[in-house]
Order: structure tokens, then sequence, then C-alpha cells
């Protein structure tokens, strides 16, 4: 049934996209995007790098307008937050103290920031998940002054190297043994380490905030467990999220990481799907189920919820299956990433700044690294995805390499080129604790 309102809770990547092609994809009945935040509709990726150094404008990030999506017949709400879930009712109740009835809830309400206790309340603390967050902490990026970066994962690190660009004077801090090493193969994440300490940047390792130090209520510097001091004029924190679920208690949805999904991403309730970092759906590939973080599979996903809404027949679902991808932008190299970290892992150096890292077990290929080799993820990946049995049974990596067209290799100024659509074994992102 395709007449009834479909409501999208949560404008972002995810929620914007299932709105535009549930439309699309000929939804005739109403469709409703509720958002608890100010700022419109907009692409996350750019927070953390270009538009924090005023390279790319408003216009180059916002997906969408009210006026926008208007035009596709499609209203949105934003400083609209929902507090509460009636599956049985079909309502989801609003912070108005009105409701808003559904014939399909898509949840697209994404993940929080965790955050330090000790820095609360201080002027001077940011932590970046929206629009506003980004304009707000490039006001304060000024040559000379000195940022402390609390968390090495992504989104740490690629304010960090931002930052070095516009003439900041950086440290990160990380209790972690390594930057990136959750995420990436240990010599991996050596490797981008050293890319920052050659740009200046100092990182300190297995350290632990014990309280902030602060004048006229602007922090000035943080006091580690091992008693150094760590002055700072201003402070990015960036150790991690959580999902957006506390307001769906008591919902009756399963929520475990997320909001526990079937391989279509549909919840217990028939009626209620969720995409984006808050979806821990069945990812039949690897017969588990997973959470996702990252631009690409948000996309994904939502393409993949927009075809499920408007198939009419349960038969034709399409399961989303993917392998997880990331990528990133440091200084002038791509960082991407593809499948699992494995307990093996093979290093070749390709030329200068230009790394291929192989991740195996077994003998089997799980997932690879590399920096500066577009050509090279993409041969890699594409064998990846055609694997019948998932992600770990591509053998000869080497042959997949030497038997395609090279190609150019270096940073790219765009996300990597799109692979064949969710449900047609199509990949997808990596979980990044730093989320998008």
């Amino acid at each position: 049934m395709t007449d009834g309102q479909l409501v999208v809770v949560g404008a972002s990547v995810a929620g914007i996209r299932v709105a535009r092609g549930a439309r699309e994809r000929g939804w005739t009945g109403p469709i409703a995007v509720l958002e608890a935040g100010a700022d419109a509709p907009h692409d996350k990726p750019a927070l953390s790098k270009g538009y924090l150094t005023a390279s790319e404008s408003d216009d180059a990030v916002i997906l969408d307008t009210s006026r926008t999506l208007h035009d596709a017949d499609i209203s949105l709400h934003t400083s609209t937050s929902a507090t509460a879930l009636d599956v049985t009712a079909r309502e989801v109740h609003l912070d108005t103290g009105s409701t808003v009835r559904f014939e399909h809830l898509v949840i697209a309400t994404g993940c929080k920031s965790r955050t330090i206790s000790c820095l609360d309340g201080l002027r001077g603390v940011h932590y970046l998940r929206t629009l506003t967050d980004s304009r707000v902490l490039r006001t304060e990026l000024a040559p000379g002054r000195r940022l402390l970066v609390v968390g090495g994962g992504f989104i740490g690190t690629e304010v960090a190297a931002t930052a070095k660009t516009l003439g900041l004077e950086v440290t990160i801090l990380d209790a972690a043994p390594a930057i990136l090493d959750r995420v990436l193969p240990t010599a991996a994440a050596t490797e981008v380490a050293q890319l920052h300490e050659r740009h200046g940047v100092k990182i300190l390792n297995n350290v632990q905030i014990m309280s902030a130090s602060s004048l006229d209520g602007r922090v000035n510097g943080v006091n580690l467990a091992d008693g150094t001091f760590v002055p700072a004029d201003l402070v990015v924190v960036g150790v991690g999220t959580y999902p957006n679920t506390d307001w769906l208690t008591g919902s009756g949805l399963d929520l475990e990481d997320g909001i526990v999904c079937d391989q279509f991403l549909r919840t217990r309730s028939p009626l209620v799907w969720a995409v984006g970092d808050i979806a821990s759906w069945f990812n039949g590939r690897y017969a588990r189920r997973m959470r996702m973080q990252h631009w690409t599979s948000a996309r994904e996903q939502a393409s993949a919820v927009a075809w499920n809404l408007t198939v009419g027949a349960a038969a034709r679902l399409k399961a989303y299956s993917a392998v997880p991808y990331i990528w990133s932008d440091q200084y002038d190299m791509r960082i991407q990433h593809v499948g699992m970290v494995g307990e093996e892992v093979v290093h070749e150096e390709l030329g200068r700044d230009k790394h291929l890292f192989v991740s195996m077990k077994d003998g089997l290929v799980t997932g690879a690294t590399t920096m500066n080799c577009p050509t090279q993820m993409l041969q890699l990946r594409k064998a990846l995805l055609r694997s019948e049995d998932g992600a770990d049974v591509l053998r000869d990596w080497r042959r997949v390499l030497t038997t395609q067209p090279r190609g150019r290799s270096g940073p790219s100024p765009t996300p990597p080129a799109q692979l064949p659509a969710p449900g047609a074994g199509a990949g997808a992102a990596a979980d990044n604790r730093a989320a998008r």
C-alpha cells in the first residue's frame, strides 16, 4: 500500500534519500520528514574537511531545502523532535504534544556523540555532528591557536589534518594504543600516524583525561592520568557515538546496539524500517547482524528501503547485503578500506605515499586498505563483491591487480564512484565509530 502517509524520522542523508526514493518509485500518499535539528538536510563528510576550511559552501553540503522537497511533494518539518512511538496506533509522538499518524515509518535518527563529563559546559569545547557544529567550529580555527583533538578515529584525525593545514598547533589524545587502530590494520594505522607526525601533529596514545582546566568558563587545557597537563585554546571531542534510540524505549521494537532489523532493514513491526547509523541489520554476506556508520551504507540502505516500501509484494523484497567500505581524505592522502581486518596483513608499497595492505585469514583475503591507490581499491572491492560466499573467499589478489588496466592513483576531489545497487551485491560502508 503506497497511498497512506509515509513518515521519515530524521532528515539525514539516509532519511532524505528514502523519502525521495519512495516518491520517485511511485509512493502516492503524503510523505513527511521530521527533523529534530534546525539545519536544512545536509551531507556530513565535508563537515570535518572542506567545509571547515570554507573551501566548500553551504550550497555544496545542503542536500535539500523545504522548497526543493515541497517541489517533490515531500513535507519537511525541522525543529520537530520525535519523543515516543506507538506501533499499534501507528503514531509518532512529538515534543509539541501532537502526534503524526503513519502507514509506514522509516527511522533515520542516527547517533549522538559521546561526551566527556569534565568538559561539559565549557566554552571552546566542540562536538562535530551537524552543519551548525561545523560552522561554529570553523570560526575558531585561527592560525597559531592550540587545538586539542580528543579521540583518534576518523572524525578526530580528519579535523586534526584540516586544522593543521589552516596553521593551528594540533595535539591528538587517544585512549587506544594507536589512532585508527579500531578500524584499520595496525600497519596501516601506523602509516596514518606517521603522516600526521610529518605534518607536525603531536599524538599521545594510551592516555586518559582526568580533569579539565578553564579560565573564565573557557577551556584552556586538560590534566591527564599520568599528571601531564596539555594546554589548549579549543578542544574537539570525537570519542565515539551511540544510537539515538532513547525515544523508542517502550515502543516494542528490539533495541540492541541500534534498532534490530532483518535482512530487508525491517524491524519486528512490518510497518517500521530503519536506515543509516541506527540500523543493526542482518547482513547475509557475513550471516550476522551489523551496524555500519558511513555515507556509502546510509545511501545504499535508503535505496534498498525505498524499493521495499514500493515494490508491492513481499516476495519481491530485496535483502541488503554488503561488504563494509569506508574512505577518508587527510592532507593529500586518500585512505580507503574494504572488508574486515584479518589476522595477517601483507603490506606492499606501490610508490611514494602509495600503500596497499591486504588482510588475510587462513590464506583467504578478508579485506584491504589502500592509501592513494583508488584504482587498486576499486579492483579489489569489485572482486570481493563478486565472491560468492562472502568477503573472505578471494584468494589470488595479486592476479586481480595485474589483470586489470592500471589507472590514475591519488586523492580524488569527490567520493568514490558508486557500485551496483543494494540487493544486487553492492558494497557498503565500514563501521566507523566516529560516525558521519
